[in-house]
């Protein structure tokens, strides 16, 4: 099947999450499938040799650049007063200035390639090709709700304009989103949590389930994977509000209660493009250090014993949390953080909502290693077999099938 792919970001191993998803499963559907991608390099921190990489498997791959702009101080405060005035959430208004391009790029590629399928990744991606996209059948992917990620995150701002900001851009986005799903496209989610939340939106949509994976084969470890128990680890893109936060929430509100009977415990902060608050607040805290972006996260799995994912606010599903399963990691979670997969508290990781609860289930994984090795392997076996992107990748195959034929 010819399939045209529109994304904000470059597909790439490593990335961010929604980078890593597209390009691993256009990676296992690229043998059944001739596959272009129409991408932009604005968002998503693509690796060194990401575009090379995608070429050896896509027939085609176009990235487009954003129009160079006026000085930065200017650009944040023309984008401020547009915003304001479009009534458009942020993410829309960010990627306007390649709208043209898009429009053009793609109408060729639709007269050219003919493909049988337009996949969009991201609501906010349409207005882009929203006009060339009535002539070939759409699927949609939804990596996430984004208007339940905005909703999340303002709750836990502390400075009221923020919390303002936040709640109008909310506000904008659901309304936004509730409109791209009246369309007659067929969509696709993370989970089954994600897909009854665009229900309640549009009633009548067309979702399907197309969870998240893991390349089982790159995160893999032998059985006795052990680790420092002391030392804690957080993976993600850091620029990520949701994921700021939580190393934010772990260090004020958790950690002190674990250093009171552990001290010498630590977290480890891995992943692209950290804030500066972020670099701040580990520079002044002796039980944080940042890392940034590394080529390799396994040796950080090998280095820490237990993963933690205090995260407040998010929408879709983890692959942090996949890849800390396949690698046998211990993993402790917040009910968001492990929303929509399908793992059992106690039996694949340990799951806390309160700092005291999440501090104590820590405090057990740092003494217990049996307990580390059983959620470990079961961890390891769980993901084998529901998460293994060679499984997954059939169900957006089969998604792609039922738009071209209209079902």
């Amino acid at each position: 099947m010819r399939t045209l792919i529109v994304t904000p970001y470059l597909p790439s191993f490593p990335g961010s999450g929604s980078c890593i998803r597209t390009y691993c499963l256009a990676r296992e559907l690229a043998g059944q499938h001739e596959l272009r991608v129409l991408a932009t390099s604005r968002l998503g921190g693509a690796p060194p040799g990401a575009l090379t990489d995608l070429e050896s498997f896509c027939q085609e791959v176009r990235v487009l650049e954003p129009p160079a702009g006026p000085s930065l101080r200017r650009g944040r405060v023309a984008r401020l007063a547009s915003w304001v005035w479009s009534g458009v959430p942020l993410e829309v208004l960010a990627l306007e200035p390649l709208r043209r391009e898009f429009v053009r790029t793609a109408r060729a590629w639709l007269d050219e390639f003919r493909p049988e399928v337009l996949e969009i990744n991201e609501t906010w991606t349409l207005p882009l090709v929203e006009e060339v996209a009535r002539q070939t059948p759409v699927v949609m992917a939804v990596h996430n709700l984004v208007w339940r990620v905005a909703q999340r995150m303002v709750q836990h701002e502390a400075s009221w304009k923020t919390r303002l900001k936040g709640r109008l851009n909310m506000a904008r986005l659901r309304a936004f989103e509730r409109e791209v799903y009246r369309r007659p496209y067929h969509f696709v989610t993370c989970s089954e949590a994600d897909r009854q939340g665009l229900l309640e939106l549009a009633p009548q949509a067309r979702v399907s389930v197309v969870p998240n994976g893991v390349d089982t084969d790159y995160f893999s470890s032998s059985a006795d994977l052990g680790g420092d128990s002391e030392r804690l680890l957080f993976t993600g893109k850091m620029e990520y509000a949701p994921n700021a936060d939580a190393v934010e929430f772990f260090t004020a509100e958790i950690m002190p209660t674990i250093r009171k009977l552990c001290p010498a415990a630590h977290l480890e902060v891995v992943g692209m493009a950290p804030p500066v608050a972020l670099l701040d607040l580990a520079a002044s805290n002796p039980s944080l250090t940042v890392h940034g972006e590394v080529p390799d996260v396994r040796p950080w799995y090998e280095r820490c014993a237990i993963s933690v994912v205090p995260l407040r606010a998010g929408s879709g599903t983890r692959l942090k949390i996949l890849e800390a399963l396949s690698m046998r990691h211990a993993v402790v979670s917040t009910g968001i953080g492990a929303e929509g997969l399908d793992v059992v508290d106690g039996e694949h990781l340990l799951l806390a909502d309160n700092p005291r609860d999440f501090a104590e289930k820590v405090l057990a994984l740092m003494h217990d290693e049996d307990l580390r090795r059983r959620l470990g392997e079961n961890g390891r076996r769980l993901v084998r077999e529901r998460y293994d992107w060679r499984k997954v990748a059939p169900l957006l195959a089969q998604a792609w099938e039922e738009a071209a034929r209209g079902i």
